[in-house]
């Protein structure tokens, strides 16, 4: 039987029939690890956001919110190793 991208045909085209999706094993500390780092910044993100309005004066807080907007748009490295390197681990883990 031939696989596609994980995803093994029906045996019959008349009928519509459900998708079955294969993977690999990976290693649960990878995978840990992956989500550590996707989850780990985005509430980091929102705990600096939280702190800053509860810590600093208002005008400071529109400085820091200004600022995470200005490096949101603005790519430092688009190559970087790091960077890379990082995007390639948690993509890796995650689809696989």
């Amino acid at each position: 039987m031939e696989e596609m991208n994980g995803i093994l045909p029906s045996s019959s085209s008349d009928e519509p029939s459900l998708a079955i999706f294969t993977s690999k094993l990976v290693s649960p500390i990878h995978t840990f690890f992956a989500m550590i780092i996707w989850l780990g910044s985005v509430h980091l993100i929102l705990l600096l956001i939280v702190a800053s309005f509860l810590l600093l004066p208002f005008y400071q807080y529109l400085l820091v919110l200004g600022m995470l907007v200005v490096l949101m748009f603005i790519p430092i490295d688009e190559n970087s190793k790091w960077g890379l390197a990082i995007a390639r681990l948690i993509l890796f883990v995650l689809i696989k």
